[in-house]
């Protein structure tokens, strides 16, 4: 496909960039933004309110929360099924079913365990290793502010790698980076813990507050467009793709 520059027969290439998709509401979006990472489509959101939503904040925020209480099954569960850890469903349902204890401070062998099931979790398996550095996180927690730790977290699980070598979308390293500098505004202002910054972090989600993704691209970048009716006011694109203006729910395509 190609487009007119300036005069009619004056005609190139279409660029990602010439395209613009126009969301009547920000709920919308995430349908998309699947839809074009799994095509390796570059995007850029100018439209996003969904920080608090997006997976690597979820992520990072059970990573903390399993650090902070290995009582919390569901947080340390979250952790060994997120690309930090990368363990299945299936083998984190074969451990429940062997009986091992997800408090990775206590993590044991149910009582007459034989030799075969400590094999499948001896010191060299996926879900020992993990533990064991969850237990050194859990020791260093007081230790060290709570943007180092997350650092820390980051530098061990290579998460900021994951996103670089499996998708073409640059949001979550800029949402990974403003999780950072929202710890460090949190070490400034409030000088709280770590406990606290979790709660506060966890408010918001639970309160569904309204924060914008970190800002993504320079004008040069070649990529598609995302972004609301109320944001292009004033702008001008050469293809403009309008999506779900007369629904009242975004259409899962």
């Amino acid at each position: 496909m190609k487009i007119g520059e300036g005069r009619s027969d004056n005609y190139r290439p279409i660029r990602y960039r010439d395209i613009a998709i126009l969301f009547p509401r920000t709920s919308d979006i995430d349908i998309f933004e699947s839809a074009l990472s799994s095509r390796g489509i570059p995007y850029i959101i100018e439209a996003g309110n969904l920080f608090f939503k997006r997976g690597e904040i979820i992520d990072l925020l059970n990573i903390l929360k399993a650090i902070d209480n290995p009582l919390d099954e569901v947080a340390v569960i979250s952790v060994l099924k997120s690309p930090m850890a990368g363990i299945s469903d299936e083998e984190i349902l074969q451990a429940s079913i062997d009986g091992i204890d997800f408090n990775y401070l206590e993590y044991s062998f149910p009582p007459g365990s034989g030799g075969e099931l400590k094999g499948r979790y001896d010191l060299d398996s996926p879900i020992s290793k993990i533990f064991d550095r969850l237990r050194f996180f859990h020791r260093r927690r007081g230790e060290v502010s709570i943007s180092t730790l997350i650092e820390m977290i980051l530098d061990w699980s290579r998460y900021r790698e994951y996103y670089i070598t499996t998708s073409s979308d640059k949001l979550p390293e800029a949402n990974i980076e403003k999780f950072m500098g929202i710890a460090r505004e949190y070490e400034e202002t409030r000088r709280g813990t770590l406990r606290g910054f979790i709660s506060e972090i966890s408010e918001k989600i639970a309160g569904e507050e309204a924060e914008p993704d970190a800002p993504l691209a320079e004008s040069d970048d070649d990529a598609v467009l995302l972004i609301t009716v109320h944001k292009s006011k004033g702008l001008e694109f050469p293809v403009v793709i309008p999506v779900n203006l007369m629904s009242q729910k975004p259409i899962p395509k």
